[in-house]
């Protein structure tokens, strides 16, 4: 929908997707939880945290939101912005764990459960977000696909994912939430091992079946690293415990977002070095370009087109290459996962902090 929108209206538009959908919720949870209140307590509010927060939240963001145009630390605007984060950071991480009322509870890390699981979750989520942003890159760039090719591509993920968690709910408290982790970054590894052998000439069954696996993934993912990193922890705490677990996430998606396109644009320069290494004035170059002369182009137009195609494979090499690392990456995360103590099931209301 994002895509069609996009393609024939405008890409701003497709922010508004959410706002009947945010609705709907916000009168379903209303109308569900206005006669289920918890207790409240009134606490002063962390002014001098909230400050620190926003400046190097902030700085940071600029650093990833203009970093990649600006030749990243070769930018003195971004040298600043990073001294900034750096320097904010630090002086809000040691002000947040003096102070007695902190905005944000970091002794919520001394559980091992939430510190292992909030790893694996911002891990995970980092290198799905970065994997999610990558395809459509390539196939709108190098494969000729519209966005609204790309988003049918991609939503057999989004598809499978909303039949299978309806399931997964149900068989949650009965399962070890460590073994549905395992199954969802096995099957997100899956995912992109399928990708990793993707070629130009792929057919769009090829380019959606690893979609496919990936839903898999989704429906388990979510539900099981909640669990985990939310295991033991007091229901009061609950609240300040969630928020703090999706803004690391949330920051660690932001960070694989900036880091996946500086990394594809290397990978392709890399390979696109060797592929002209390797093809040069020689014979290979010399047989494309008299095929290309048979067919009518002048020798410029045959070095061009040779350039467009030797572009296109070091664009499918650098994906390729990322591809595989990211399935190396969460088949890492099922070790990670296997530290934490088997999740116990959830006991007693949550209540406000």
């Amino acid at each position: 929908l994002g895509g069609y929108i996009s393609d024939n209206y405008h890409w701003s538009w497709i922010f508004l997707i959410n706002v009947p959908f945010g609705l709907f919720c916000g009168f379903v949870c209303w109308r569900s939880l206005k006669t289920r209140e918890t207790p409240t307590r009134k606490l002063p509010i962390d002014q001098v945290g909230l400050i620190l927060l926003v400046v190097w939240v902030g700085a940071l963001q600029i650093v990833l939101d203009l970093g990649k145009n600006d030749d990243w630390f070769a930018a003195d605007r971004i040298v600043i912005a990073a001294v900034m984060a750096l320097i904010g950071f630090a002086t809000w991480l040691i002000w947040e764990l003096t102070d007695a009322n902190p905005a944000v509870n970091l002794t919520q890390f001394k559980n091992r459960n939430f510190a292992i699981g909030t790893l694996a979750f911002c891990l995970g989520y980092a290198v799905f977000f970065a994997n999610t942003l990558l395809l459509p890159l390539w196939l709108q760039t190098q494969m000729g696909y519209t966005a609204t090719w790309a988003g049918l591509v991609a939503a057999p993920s989004g598809i499978v994912a909303v039949v299978l968690t309806p399931f997964v709910a149900r068989i949650a408290g009965k399962v070890d939430a460590r073994i549905l982790a395992t199954v969802s970054f096995a099957a997100f590894g899956y995912s992109y091992y399928l990708r990793s052998g993707y070629t130009t000439t792929a057919s769009f069954y090829d380019l959606m079946l690893p979609m496919m696996v990936q839903g898999i993934a989704m429906a388990t993912f979510f539900l099981s690293m909640l669990t985990i990193s939310l295991d033991r922890i007091p229901p009061e705490r609950l609240p300040s415990a969630t928020g703090v677990s999706n803004f690391a996430r949330i920051t660690a998606g932001s960070f694989s977002a900036s880091l996946i396109t500086t990394m594809w644009d290397r990978r392709e320069a890399l390979h696109q070095t060797r592929l002209a290494e390797a093809v040069g004035q020689g014979m290979p170059y010399r047989l494309a370009a008299d095929g290309l002369a048979r067919t009518g182009l002048t020798d410029t137009q045959a070095a061009g087109a040779i350039t467009r195609q030797m572009v296109g494979q070091a664009y499918l090499l650098a994906s390729t290459d990322l591809f595989r690392m990211s399935a190396w990456l969460c088949l890492s995360l099922v070790v990670i996962v296997w530290f934490t103590r088997k999740a116990s099931p959830p006991k007693g209301p949550i209540a406000a902090d």
